[in-house]
């Protein structure tokens, strides 16, 4: 693992409220070089507001947030762009664009034209490809299952080309051959010198993905770790207030929550 110092991504002290609400309370996180880091925690404990504020989409009552040397706050919507690629849990979609033209808008921020170049249309096939939607790259959004268009979604964060990557819930309506297909996705993303922060309720699938697992609750870190620390230290258990079975299938620990008495 890369030392801290070389974090792509950092935030110090990060608050995020919504009125009087903190839903964010002084955060500190980074997201290393080729490093995939899961975000978990419970149903309302601030990930998803969390990862709006780390890319500049909510702005913080205070703390503040670096991305590859830069202030966020300081940089231009053109510069985050090119250093962060966010992929939203879902995104109404109210106009008829095609999956490769969704795509394509990933390549915005790096065209030099009001059309996309023969390199653009590579990247954004390319992307397509790793998340196996070119079977309906032609297909409006609105005729998409919600699997598809969170394929579609990925796909266009993967064409943005940018070094930070940050995903809510990326296997959201995936199928079991689709989520598995994503942790190898992940990994080889992460070998790519991306660095990547998932948030996931899926414990399996996040701890099959990520080199390192921060909790959250009621808007604070509680727990920082490698999986396999976060299990021993039942830390998944005391975030999410239930008790887990641990299952070994061939070499890996799964983790089933058990039904409360």
């Amino acid at each position: 693992m890369t030392a801290l110092a070389e974090a792509l991504l950092k935030a110090e002290g990060l608050w995020l409220s919504y009125g009087p609400f903190d839903a964010v309370k002084g955060v500190s996180i980074d997201v290393r070089t080729n490093e995939v880091v899961a975000l978990l925690g419970p149903n309302g404990s601030g990930k998803s507001t969390l990862l709006r504020g780390l890319c500049g989409l909510h702005r913080p009552k205070a703390g503040h947030v670096r991305v590859t040397g830069g202030e966020l706050d300081a940089m231009r919507p053109d510069e985050r762009a090119r250093s962060i690629a966010f992929v939203p849990q879902s995104e109404d979609h109210a106009f008829g664009f095609t999956v490769r033209e969704l795509a394509l808008m990933g390549r915005y921020v790096w065209s030099r034209g009001l059309f996309e170049s023969d390199s653009d249309r590579k990247v954004a096939e390319s992307a397509m490809a790793d998340t196996d939607c070119l079977q309906f790259a032609d297909r409006p959004l609105t005729t998409l299952s919600g699997g598809e268009a969170q394929r579609a979604l990925i796909a266009r964060a993967l064409a943005q080309q940018a070094p930070v990557l940050l995903c809510d819930e990326p296997n959201t309506h995936l199928d079991p051959g689709h989520q598995a297909r994503s942790v190898g996705l992940f990994r080889r993303l992460r070998t790519e010198g991306r660095g990547i922060l998932v948030t996931s309720h899926d414990l399996n699938w996040a701890f099959a993905v990520c080199d390192r697992a921060v909790f959250l609750k009621c808007g604070e870190v509680v727990y920082e770790g490698t999986p396999e620390e976060a299990v021993q230290a039942k830390a998944h258990e005391d975030a999410f207030d239930t008790t887990f079975d641990e299952v070994d299938v061939n070499g890996r620990t799964f983790l089933v929550p058990r039904e409360p008495d």
